[in-house]
Protein backbone atom coordinates (compact mmCIF):
# COMPACT_ATOMS: atom_id res chain seq x y z
CA UNK A 1 0.00 0.00 0.00
CA UNK A 2 1.23 3.73 -1.07
CA UNK A 3 2.08 5.92 1.90
CA UNK A 4 -0.65 8.49 2.57
CA UNK A 5 1.98 11.53 1.89
CA UNK A 6 2.96 9.92 -1.70
CA UNK A 7 -0.80 9.79 -2.42
CA UNK A 8 -1.30 13.87 -1.48
CA UNK A 9 1.79 14.68 -3.05
CA UNK A 10 0.44 15.47 -6.61
CA UNK A 11 -3.13 16.60 -5.33
CA UNK A 12 -1.70 19.26 -2.92
CA UNK A 13 1.25 20.52 -5.54
CA UNK A 14 -1.74 21.08 -7.87
CA UNK A 15 -2.89 23.11 -5.29
CA UNK A 16 -0.03 25.24 -4.19
CA UNK A 17 0.93 25.57 -7.94
CA UNK A 18 -2.53 27.21 -8.33
CA UNK A 19 -2.01 28.88 -4.96
CA UNK A 20 -5.87 27.72 -4.41
CA UNK A 21 -6.23 28.52 -0.91
CA UNK A 22 -9.95 27.93 -1.19
CA UNK A 23 -9.25 24.77 -1.70
CA UNK A 24 -6.36 23.89 0.37
CA UNK A 25 -8.73 25.40 3.32
CA UNK A 26 -11.36 22.57 2.47
CA UNK A 27 -8.83 19.84 2.14
CA UNK A 28 -7.37 20.47 5.28
CA UNK A 29 -10.71 21.02 7.06
CA UNK A 30 -11.17 17.24 5.92
CA UNK A 31 -7.52 15.59 6.51
CA UNK A 32 -5.16 17.20 8.72
CA UNK A 33 -2.52 15.17 7.72
CA UNK A 34 -1.84 17.87 4.47
CA UNK A 35 -0.64 20.05 7.46
CA UNK A 36 2.25 17.52 7.81
CA UNK A 37 2.79 17.14 4.19
CA UNK A 38 3.01 21.18 3.70
CA UNK A 39 5.36 21.44 6.52
CA UNK A 40 8.26 18.77 4.83
CA UNK A 41 7.54 20.88 1.86
CA UNK A 42 9.02 23.44 3.35
CA UNK A 43 12.21 22.02 4.19
CA UNK A 44 13.19 22.81 0.82
CA UNK A 45 13.98 25.89 -0.76
CA UNK A 46 13.69 25.18 -4.81
CA UNK A 47 11.64 28.17 -5.74
CA UNK A 48 8.11 28.63 -6.10
CA UNK A 49 6.64 25.78 -4.78
CA UNK A 50 8.26 25.78 -1.66
CA UNK A 51 6.94 29.75 -1.51
CA UNK A 52 3.87 28.26 -1.57
CA UNK A 53 4.05 25.58 0.86
CA UNK A 54 5.25 28.29 3.29
CA UNK A 55 2.04 30.22 2.65
CA UNK A 56 -0.31 27.37 2.80
CA UNK A 57 1.13 26.27 6.14
CA UNK A 58 0.10 30.17 7.37
CA UNK A 59 -3.35 29.39 5.46
CA UNK A 60 -4.17 26.16 7.07
CA UNK A 61 -3.04 27.59 10.64
CA UNK A 62 -5.51 30.04 10.10
CA UNK A 63 -8.15 27.69 8.82
CA UNK A 64 -7.37 25.26 11.94
CA UNK A 65 -7.51 27.62 14.62
CA UNK A 66 -10.73 28.99 13.48
CA UNK A 67 -12.51 25.92 14.53
CA UNK A 68 -9.39 24.91 17.22
CA UNK A 69 -8.32 27.64 19.26
CA UNK A 70 -5.08 27.71 20.41
CA UNK A 71 -3.50 25.44 17.14
CA UNK A 72 -1.70 28.41 15.63
CA UNK A 73 0.09 29.00 19.08
CA UNK A 74 0.86 25.45 19.33
CA UNK A 75 2.28 25.20 15.65
CA UNK A 76 4.85 28.39 16.14
CA UNK A 77 5.66 27.40 19.72
CA UNK A 78 6.27 23.70 18.50
CA UNK A 79 9.17 25.89 15.52
CA UNK A 80 10.54 27.52 18.17
CA UNK A 81 11.01 24.93 20.06
CA UNK A 82 12.70 22.96 17.56
CA UNK A 83 15.19 26.00 16.89
CA UNK A 84 16.59 25.08 20.18
CA UNK A 85 19.40 22.70 20.24
CA UNK A 86 17.71 21.21 23.24
CA UNK A 87 15.21 19.60 21.06
CA UNK A 88 17.61 17.81 18.70
CA UNK A 89 15.74 18.91 15.68
CA UNK A 90 16.35 20.70 12.60
CA UNK A 91 13.52 23.42 11.89
CA UNK A 92 14.63 23.99 8.31
CA UNK A 93 13.10 27.62 7.28
CA UNK A 94 11.57 27.93 10.07
CA UNK A 95 11.70 31.62 10.50
CA UNK A 96 9.32 31.44 6.68
CA UNK A 97 7.31 29.41 8.26
CA UNK A 98 6.77 31.08 11.32
CA UNK A 99 6.34 34.52 9.80
CA UNK A 100 3.69 33.28 7.43
CA UNK A 101 1.52 31.72 10.39
CA UNK A 102 2.32 35.04 12.50
CA UNK A 103 0.93 37.20 8.84
CA UNK A 104 -2.27 34.72 8.75
CA UNK A 105 -3.03 34.55 12.94
CA UNK A 106 -1.66 38.45 14.13
CA UNK A 107 -3.94 38.22 16.32
CA UNK A 108 -3.06 35.06 17.75
CA UNK A 109 0.57 35.09 17.37
CA UNK A 110 1.28 38.44 16.72
CA UNK A 111 3.44 38.58 20.38
CA UNK A 112 6.03 36.12 19.36
CA UNK A 113 7.57 39.41 17.38
CA UNK A 114 10.47 39.27 19.78
CA UNK A 115 11.12 35.42 19.20
CA UNK A 116 10.92 35.59 15.21
CA UNK A 117 13.07 39.29 15.22
CA UNK A 118 16.07 37.41 17.61
CA UNK A 119 16.30 34.63 14.25
CA UNK A 120 17.95 37.70 12.44
CA UNK A 121 20.81 37.06 14.38
CA UNK A 122 21.18 33.68 12.96
CA UNK A 123 22.79 33.59 9.49
CA UNK A 124 21.24 30.50 8.18
CA UNK A 125 17.47 32.53 9.27
CA UNK A 126 17.93 36.01 9.11
CA UNK A 127 16.57 35.95 5.49
CA UNK A 128 13.47 34.79 6.31
CA UNK A 129 13.14 36.36 9.83
CA UNK A 130 13.50 39.31 7.87
CA UNK A 131 10.40 38.63 5.43
CA UNK A 132 8.30 37.48 8.02
CA UNK A 133 8.25 40.61 9.75
CA UNK A 134 7.69 42.09 6.30
CA UNK A 135 4.46 39.84 5.80
CA UNK A 136 3.20 40.63 9.65
CA UNK A 137 3.69 44.46 9.07
CA UNK A 138 1.50 44.61 6.05
CA UNK A 139 -1.15 43.09 8.16
CA UNK A 140 -0.26 44.20 11.79
CA UNK A 141 2.25 46.64 12.00
CA UNK A 142 1.78 47.35 16.22
CA UNK A 143 3.60 44.27 16.62
CA UNK A 144 6.68 44.70 14.52
CA UNK A 145 7.05 48.12 15.73
CA UNK A 146 8.82 47.01 19.03
CA UNK A 147 11.41 45.15 17.24
CA UNK A 148 13.22 48.07 15.34
CA UNK A 149 16.03 47.87 17.39
CA UNK A 150 16.94 44.52 15.55
CA UNK A 151 16.09 45.78 12.69
CA UNK A 152 17.45 49.12 11.92
CA UNK A 153 20.82 47.94 12.14
CA UNK A 154 20.51 45.85 9.44
CA UNK A 155 20.00 48.98 6.74
CA UNK A 156 23.98 48.83 6.78
CA UNK A 157 24.04 45.43 6.15
CA UNK A 158 27.22 44.52 3.20
CA UNK A 159 24.94 41.36 2.57
CA UNK A 160 22.44 43.08 -0.37
CA UNK A 161 19.70 39.81 0.73
CA UNK A 162 19.63 41.32 4.59
CA UNK A 163 20.14 45.26 3.38
CA UNK A 164 17.35 45.06 0.94
CA UNK A 165 14.57 42.70 3.52
CA UNK A 166 15.76 45.68 5.97
CA UNK A 167 14.93 48.37 3.56
CA UNK A 168 11.45 46.74 2.75
CA UNK A 169 10.55 46.21 6.31
CA UNK A 170 11.99 49.98 7.04
CA UNK A 171 9.52 51.43 4.50
CA UNK A 172 6.81 49.44 5.61
CA UNK A 173 7.45 50.70 9.15
CA UNK A 174 7.12 54.36 8.43
CA UNK A 175 6.71 55.10 12.49
CA UNK A 176 10.40 53.77 12.74
CA UNK A 177 11.47 57.06 10.65
CA UNK A 178 12.77 59.36 14.02
CA UNK A 179 14.20 56.04 14.86
CA UNK A 180 16.62 55.92 11.95
CA UNK A 181 20.41 57.04 12.07
CA UNK A 182 22.23 58.28 9.05
CA UNK A 183 24.78 55.26 7.87
CA UNK A 184 28.37 56.42 8.33
CA UNK A 185 29.71 58.24 5.13
CA UNK A 186 32.66 55.33 4.73
CA UNK A 187 29.70 53.06 3.62
CA UNK A 188 28.07 52.72 -0.22
CA UNK A 189 25.86 50.57 -1.00
CA UNK A 190 24.23 49.75 -4.41
CA UNK A 191 20.95 49.38 -4.64
CA UNK A 192 20.43 48.17 -7.92
CA UNK A 193 21.38 45.06 -6.93
CA UNK A 194 18.19 43.11 -7.01
CA UNK A 195 16.72 40.56 -4.41
CA UNK A 196 14.40 37.71 -4.99
CA UNK A 197 10.72 38.30 -2.82
CA UNK A 198 7.82 36.33 -2.34
CA UNK A 199 4.20 38.34 -1.89
CA UNK A 200 0.99 37.99 -2.57
CA UNK A 201 1.47 34.73 -4.69
CA UNK A 202 4.19 35.67 -6.56
CA UNK A 203 8.29 35.12 -6.76
CA UNK A 204 9.98 37.58 -8.23
CA UNK A 205 12.82 39.87 -8.20
CA UNK A 206 13.03 43.19 -7.03
CA UNK A 207 16.16 46.20 -7.32
CA UNK A 208 16.40 47.41 -3.45
CA UNK A 209 15.53 50.82 -4.46
CA UNK A 210 12.55 49.70 -5.50
CA UNK A 211 12.01 48.35 -1.91
CA UNK A 212 12.36 52.15 -0.39
CA UNK A 213 9.01 52.62 -1.92
CA UNK A 214 6.58 49.51 -1.71
CA UNK A 215 3.36 50.38 -3.20
CA UNK A 216 3.08 47.31 -5.63
CA UNK A 217 2.93 45.35 -1.89
CA UNK A 218 -0.42 47.15 -1.08
CA UNK A 219 -3.68 45.32 -2.95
Amino acid sequence: MKDKSALLTPEIDDVLLHADWDLLREKVMQDREIVRYLMRRAYVKDGLLFWRAVEGIGVAAETIDAHRPGYATELVRRYLWLLNDESGGTAWNASEIIGSIMAHCPKQCGHFHWQLARLIEDDSLSQGALWGLARLALVSPEDVYPVAELVLPVLESPDPELRGRAVLLKALMPDWDDLVTQPSEDKEFDDSVEIELYFHDRLQKYAITELYHPQFLYK
